[in-house]
């Protein structure tokens, strides 16, 4: 193909692009522009497919190949500005080095560590990039979005600023990887470009939901200590390649509601207090109630900043949170690591006015409190010297509708108005993997046109970064719809999980198979219907799991399963990170049996699982209903298969005309479903809302 005959996917590789590698900066970008090179070659071919289409379609032809070449120009532009000058390319270098660093210590995290693990100290002492080979590569749509956004974050006169830069693509595509090597870019060029007036805020991100934001803010932890070392090692060594980083640090923050996180330094100080006076008996209960830190292992070399109680009932670990003179600060209790003093990572909201971080990591809501909070003027440079936010990036655009996008887009106008008021506008990018009327929303929300990426061809199947995959080279999801006649729903339910949990556990398969199959997500429209599905769990589903051992003979045995575990509102963030961190692991192995060790066998989720949430370990859902929006129906259902072959099961109820209806159209609908995503309404000057928030916008 066009693809592999003029691409060199060495490119691709982000130890090659950063200054680890040896290679002169001609033969990189030599290799960048064969990725360009590739996309003009495809982008001619479509223009030659286009000329035999029927006269109806020409007009849509050419606009989306206008489109495809307007990306790129501006792929183009990027390449050109990495080529002229040397502060792009050295922070263009350096985004590479810290997205390496990143990937190598995400690795880290997959296994229980505590303070004093030996093996651990001698892993971080041994450990040098530049031995690492070329294992961690960008996926051709993060590079060439990068490349793209150059311009518009280099020139606050670009044209290119003035637009929303959409990444459009399919869940577990790699959205996060893009944005965030655009992050660890910005913040570098940044510093490098203004080392006096560089500090404080420089990029706001933004999420809707606490449980995204807790498992999408320790991935962009590790990107923020990757760039603190980075600053660190060109302030105090020569080992590497020195560049100007300044002396303060690079931080993020956690800004979101004071349900979840300590809003001042005694709320943290009281919590604290119950921590560090757990007992053996009481740390679960503790932990529950006043672990509001969030972090609960350091997102650089993984030790736990928590204490845990040992199989034997003793308590081992040790708290990483800390206070110094009144202030609230996190480190890592391994000795060695290169963060044992101090974490470049806050949460308490006092902390984080007096000191702002680099990246400000926050829902959606807490940007409410502008007209109450004189002091969140800090993250704007408000009476400061400091430029202001340079790149705004929301997560999960097609969540930001309905009323909370309407209230949004009100506070959009503060905060862009914040956010220019030193003469330079924000870039803003947002992604999501399903929305409609994107122009629209973008409108409203921002005033501002919209740019998807990668813009769409001539074919669905093939965008040039993205192409339909043949299932027998990569399965993807099977979806299969149950409807049951004459029996009811909790009794459907009981059976249905039964079912699956005690099929899986007699499958005669090696552990590391059967576990991509063990922990169950069943999944459901509200918490009234998860409520009661929970004490079916306890009773009705074991009592079933009996009767399928006994019906297919016990010789495998009869699937314990304990209590289900819960991904849902009503759970503390702390449990809920627990919960998280227990989905990713496998335990269930013969090495761990002496620990009694278990992974989650059921796990109850609502829409809260159904963004941001990507365990490799989860490939089988049972979907309890039809959900309401087939964005959440897509997104939900998404959770699976990511990496292995998955399987999500629809239990439509009979006496509903509309799951039945779904249930008559299963296969049409499965073939499409994503022309069927509904669009995004978002209406900030309607009247009500006027009459609601306008005086928030004009006090803020």
């Amino acid at each position: 193909s066009i693809r592999d005959k003029l691409f060199n996917k060495k490119c691709l590789s982000m130890k090659f692009l950063s200054y680890l590698d040896n290679t002169d900066k001609e033969t990189k970008l030599r290799m960048i522009a064969s990725l360009i090179e590739s996309y003009s070659a495809w982008i001619s071919k479509l223009e030659k497919q286009a000329m035999e289409l029927e006269p109806d379609f020409q007009e849509t032809a050419d606009r989306h190949i206008n489109e495809c070449k307007e990306t790129l120009k501006r792929m183009k532009d990027g390449l050109d500005l990495l080529r002229e000058n040397s502060i792009v390319y050295n922070a263009f270098a350096l985004a590479n080095r810290a997205m390496f660093m990143q990937r190598i210590h995400s690795e880290t995290q997959s296994k229980d560590k505590y303070p004093g693990d030996e093996t651990l100290q001698n892993e971080m002492v041994s450990l040098n990039y530049y031995n690492i080979g070329e294992k961690y590569f960008w996926r051709p749509f993060q590079l060439a979005f990068i490349i793209m956004s150059i311009k518009s974050i280099v020139d606050p006169e670009s044209n290119d600023r003035d637009l929303v830069d959409l990444i459009w693509f399919p869940t577990g595509g790699g959205k996060t990887e893009a944005y965030l090597g655009l992050t660890a870019f910005t913040i570098f060029f940044r510093r490098l470009s203004f080392p006096k007036t560089a500090s404080g805020t420089a990029v706001i991100m933004r999420y809707t939901l606490r449980l995204l934001a807790a498992q999408q803010f320790v991935r962009a932890s590790t990107l923020i200590c990757a760039c603190e070392v980075i600053r660190k090692d060109c302030e105090m060594t020569k080992k590497y390649p020195v560049y100007p980083l300044g002396k303060d640090r690079i931080t993020i923050g956690l800004w979101i509601g004071g349900q979840h996180t300590p809003n001042r330094n005694s709320e943290a100080k009281a919590n604290w207090n119950k921590l560090v006076q757990a007992t053996v008996t009481d740390l679960r209960d503790i932990k529950d109630k006043h672990n509001k830190f969030q972090i609960l292992k350091c997102p650089w070399c993984g030790t736990k900043l928590i204490k845990d109680v040992s199989p034997d009932k003793r308590l081992i670990g040790q708290w990483g949170y800390l206070f110094r003179n009144g202030h609230f600060y996190m480190a890592c209790p391994q000795e060695g690591c290169q963060f044992e003093d101090s974490l470049p990572i806050q949460v308490v909201d006092e902390e984080l006015y007096e000191d702002p971080p680099t990246l400000l990591f926050g829902t959606v809501d807490k940007f409410a409190m502008l007209p109450w909070k004189q002091e969140a003027g800090s993250f704007f440079a408000v009476n400061s010297k400091n430029r202001a936010p340079e790149l705004i990036i929301q997560d999960e655009l097609h969540l930001i509708s309905g009323p909370l996008g309407t209230i949004a887009g009100l506070y959009e106008v503060a905060i862009d108005s914040l956010c220019s008021r030193k003469g330079i506008k924000p870039k803003i990018v947002a992604s999501t993997a399903t929305i409609r009327r994107a122009k629209e929303q973008c409108a409203a929300l921002y005033n501002r046109m919209v740019r998807q990426f990668p813009p769409a061809g001539l074919d669905a199947e093939d965008s040039f970064f993205a192409r339909e995959a043949d299932l027998n080279e990569k399965p993807g999801r099977m979806y299969m719809g149950i409807m049951p006649s004459g029996k009811t729903k909790a009794m459907m339910e009981a059976r249905v999980i039964a079912a699956i949990l005690q099929r899986v556990y007699m499958m005669d398969l090696p552990y590391n198979i059967k576990d991509k199959f063990w922990t169950l997500v069943v999944y459901f429209n509200s918490l009234r219907d998860l409520g009661k599905c929970s004490t079916i769990v306890d009773d009705d589903v074991k009592d079933f799991i009996r009767r399928i051992a006994f019906r297919f003979g016990t010789k495998k045995g009869i699937r314990q399963i304990g209590a289900a575990n819960e991904l849902t509102s009503r759970v503390t963030t702390s449990h809920l990170n627990e919960t998280l961190e227990k989905l990713e692991r496998l335990e269930y192995s013969k090495e761990n049996q002496e620990n009694k060790r278990y992974p989650i066998n059921v796990l109850l989720a609502t829409n809260m699982i159904s963004v941001g949430v990507d365990v490799a370990r989860l490939n089988i859902m049972l979907i309890v209903g039809q959900p309401k929006l087939t964005s959440e129906y897509i997104q939900a259902s998404s959770r699976i298969g990511r990496s292995f072959p998955g399987i999500a099961l629809t239990l439509y109820d009979g006496a509903k005309s509309r799951d039945r209806s779904h249930y008559e159209q299963f296969k049409a609908y499965h073939e499409s479903f994503y022309k069927y995503v509904e669009p995004t309404v978002v209406t900030p000057f309607a009247k009500p809302a006027r009459d609601r928030a306008l005086h928030a916008v004009i006090v803020s």
